[in-house]
């Protein structure tokens, strides 16, 4: 009997040592999920401030890119303006060069060109135009004086 009392001694000894150790690898594995789930943690966060930097430097592009497609259109915007400008200038220089020698008779003459482009156009429709002495077109502001006889 007495090898059976040390065998049960044994196995309980061995029940006893297996849920020591199973215990004890439980804990361990515990120890290292969480010893685990911080180095993770800290590989995240770490790899959260990398893409912020990336997203934070497209961000910056994007601005930049805005920025220089403003400039160019404002650059485009000042170019038509300097071209309107030029144009105007133009045309008031011909307008004070054509009002030195302009007179009824030149603008009749402009008048009577009008009408025969006019006439001679396909797609002319019917216009009626007043005329003065001699079958001239009246070229005239309503009320005014000119070529009229008082």
């Amino acid at each position: 009997m007495k090898t059976s009392k040390s065998g049960d001694i044994l196995a309980g000894a061995l029940a006893t040592l297996a849920v020591v150790v199973g215990i004890a690898l439980i804990v361990g594995l515990l120890l290292g999920g969480l010893t685990g789930i911080k180095a993770w943690s800290r590989s995240q966060k770490r790899a959260d401030a990398n893409n912020r930097v990336k997203v934070t430097t497209i961000n910056i592009r994007t601005a930049q890119q805005q920025a220089r497609v403003i400039a160019a259109q404002d650059a485009t915007v000042q170019a038509q303006a300097d071209q309107r400008f030029i144009a105007a200038t133009g045309i008031r220089k011909a307008q004070d060069e054509i009002s030195k020698t302009l007179n009824p008779l030149y603008v009749q003459w402009e008048a009577i060109q009008a009408q025969m482009k006019m006439a001679n156009s396909p797609s002319h429709s019917q216009v009626y135009i007043p005329v003065g002495a001699n079958g001239v077109p009246l070229v005239q502001t309503v009320g005014s004086t000119v070529g009229t006889d008082k």
